[in-house]
């Protein structure tokens, strides 16, 4: 008899948590609904991150991890007692690609102790960063060739580059006519399509005196 209650009893149990499982379940999917997610990586892990949207000002609440907000473009503050305050921003109308990188610095002996103790957050933060930079330096470069081969230094000019609404803006320096040509051709050698790209030319002189 008491196995039996026993087995009845388990069985509601678990019958209780796969319905909390459920309805916890439903609950997230519905919260979730139209939301964006926004990765926020943060040091101290517990620092008081709220994101402002900067059209409709509703603030929102955020954490270390995934946060899932209304689309927006959002102004970022992140605040921990001893330590300086942070302020960034971050366009969440679509997924954004990037992680949001948050770092306090200590202000107080207090907060430089606290750090000195919890510098594994402040590694796995910049980590993260490193790797988004190495990231985006890598598609930048997939995009436009070019960046990967320049600089380029001759005594007579030099090719270098510059980014302007995250694209490259490529900049020959010389005084002479003729090995402004020049480079210009060893780009065209190089398989450098300059229809694609902008130059600019620096440090030249007109023949003519002007």
């Amino acid at each position: 008899m008491n196995q039996r209650k026993n087995i009845i009893i388990a069985i509601i149990f678990a019958i209780i948590v796969i319905v909390g499982a459920l309805i916890y379940q439903i609950y997230t999917a519905i919260d979730r609904s139209g939301k964006i997610p926004v990765e926020v990586a943060a040091a101290p892990n517990d620092a008081k991150i709220t994101f402002r949207d900067k059209k409709t000002k509703a603030e929102y609440a955020a954490k270390n991890g995934t946060n899932y907000l209304p689309p927006g473009d959002y102004s970022i503050t992140a605040a921990k007692d001893g330590f300086r305050s942070s302020q960034t921003e971050a366009n969440a109308t679509t997924k954004p690609q990037h992680t949001v990188i948050i770092e306090l610095m200590p202000q107080s002996d207090q907060a430089r102790q606290w750090q000195k103790k919890h510098m594994d957050q402040y590694n796995k933060v910049e980590g993260i960063a490193g790797q988004q930079i190495r990231e985006a330096g890598k598609k930048f470069t997939e995009k436009y060739p070019v960046v990967a081969k320049l600089p380029i230094k001759d005594p007579y000019y030099s090719v270098g580059y510059y980014k302007k609404d995250d694209r490259p803006i490529i900049v020959i320096r010389t005084e002479s006519p003729q090995y402004r040509y020049k480079a210009t051709l060893r780009l065209v050698s190089m398989g450098i399509k300059l229809s694609d790209y902008q130059i600019e030319y620096a440090d030249y002189k007109s023949h003519l005196g002007e």
